[in-house]
């Protein structure tokens, strides 16, 4: 059923490498892996059959090295839904960035040089694209040159917060430009 948490799990079980723990998570927790995959593929525009391979390759990392990336988990920071689908996620972009084949240097077009800009004017941010807050951390981080723990620190908020609105900001500015010029 859309939208329930799997079964509860034994970490400290799973943690320590038990079996009948390790089996229990892969039955109750597989589809969260399989479907966050399969929805970063998709975005992708990658072939689902390519995903089992990847699915794989999570519960790997979940076990490697006595399963310190499960022992990594802070169930006061999110549920463990979530933080598989992150995982998940992860990895499937690793994996795509890996089968993404480089062109060779003489077959990419020239590009001509951007035009120069003062890089200390402040940069320039369509009206209306942006939240508040999204116009609040890249005006920090790239006009006041702020770092993102200070950034964190000035907002009061977290350095993730910070790093997460950032790239939701530069993810609407690229959609924003895309369509722009046609692309989207």
């Amino acid at each position: 059923m859309a939208g329930t948490e799997p079964a509860e799990v034994d970490l400290a079980a799973l943690a320590a490498g038990e079996k009948r723990a390790w089996d229990g998570f892969v039955m109750s927790h597989g589809g969260i892996i399989r479907g966050a995959v399969l929805r970063t593929f998709r975005r992708f525009g990658a072939a689902d059959r390519d995903a089992e391979d990847v699915v794989q390759d999570v519960f790997v990392r979940l076990a490697n090295r006595e399963f310190r990336l499960i022992r990594s988990f802070d169930p006061s920071r999110s549920k463990l839904s979530t933080w598989l689908s992150v995982v998940s996620h992860s990895a499937a972009v690793d994996a795509l960035r890996k089968r993404r084949p480089a062109a060779p240097l003489d077959d990419s077009p020239e590009i001509a040089a951007p035009p120069e800009r003062d890089l200390h004017a402040p940069v320039e941010l369509p009206e209306g694209v942006l939240t508040d807050s999204q116009v609040a951390v890249l005006r920090l981080l790239f006009d006041r040159d702020m770092d993102v723990p200070e950034a964190a620190r000035l907002l009061r908020v977290t350095e993730q917060t910070v790093r997460s609105t950032k790239h939701k900001a530069i993810e609407r500015l690229r959609q924003w430009h895309a369509a722009q010029n046609g692309g989207g």
